[in-house]
């Protein structure tokens, strides 16, 4: 602290570890007292104070620092449909200060834990403040970020699904099939089926949702072609797909054999050749 006496001549006080320091004996007037360096961890006080000592009585001055503060945010986001809403602890250097925010759509998912000590008492020595949240069903929390810039919660969906599908024949069928499984249009497996499968399999354990933006995965199915076969895909994910093969059977039209072809030619020739030989028996 710096002292100006009466006579605007100055001098220093510095406290002990207990925060108090005591002068010497002052002269009868009036003294400005304003606090020089604040103690580490602290805000500098920038008040000045009168003191008036007299004949009879020292005077006792309490100059109140405060210490410096700090605000930490959390933001949270999601990779699949949003909770109502999560609770978010605060731990100072690993021991849970029974802070507390939700987090939830009213607040846009955002909040701060604000006037928190940034030094421990007495040093220079900064806190570590992170932030925890209470598990979420079907989600994997991560957690980014620092105490400077904000931490970011980010919780992925896990849920799975199973996909089911059967193969109907129309016709006799082949020995076995090859399917494709696709989400979002992209193959993601491809398996074979077979009598022995009764012609039935089912993808398990499939991310219901994408992991980049969170969109709920499309699945569908496909079958690698079959020569003489005409194939019709019915159903969705939810329900399962059936996969139908009806042998292609060729139409009557279509058939020409040259031999029949032949004998009706002659037979048409002979007809004329007959007629033609009356016509000329006649003439005679």
């Amino acid at each position: 602290f710096t002292v100006t006496r009466p006579d605007g001549t100055t001098f220093e006080l510095t406290t002990g570890a207990d925060g108090t320091v005591t002068s010497a004996a002052l002269p009868v007037g009036t003294y400005k007292v304003k606090e020089r360096v604040a103690p580490q961890g602290y805000e500098l006080n920038n008040d000045e104070y009168t003191l008036q000592v007299t004949a009879t009585d020292g005077v006792v001055q309490t100059i109140k620092d405060n210490p410096i503060k700090i605000d930490v945010t959390t933001k949270k986001k999601w990779i699949g449909p949003e909770g109502s809403s999560v609770t978010i602890h605060l731990y100072a250097d690993n021991v849970d200060t029974g802070k507390t925010v939700v987090l939830n759509s009213a607040n846009n998912w955002f909040d701060t834990f604000s006037d928190l000590r940034k030094y421990q008492p007495g040093t220079t020595t900064e806190i570590n403040y992170t932030v925890l949240e209470d598990t979420v069903l079907n989600y994997d929390s991560v957690v980014t970020g620092n105490m400077t810039t904000g931490y970011t919660i980010t919780n992925t969906n896990t849920e799975t699904r199973s996909v089911d599908v059967e193969k109907k024949w129309v016709g006799q069928p082949v020995s076995s099939i090859t399917v494709k499984l696709l989400a979002d249009g992209s193959i993601k497996d491809t398996i074979t089926i077979t009598s022995a499968d009764n012609w039935r399999h089912t993808f398990v354990n499939l991310p219901k949702y994408d992991t980049n933006d969170g969109h709920e995965i499309v699945y569908t199915v496909d079958e690698e072609s079959i020569a003489g076969y005409t194939t019709s895909i019915t159903g969705d994910a939810q329900t399962g797909f059936t996969i139908t093969n009806s042998k292609n059977t060729p139409k009557t039209s279509d058939h020409f054999h040259p031999m029949i072809y032949a004998g009706l030619m002659g037979i048409s020739l002979s007809i004329i050749i007959i007629v033609m030989m009356k016509k000329k028996t006649v003439e005679r």
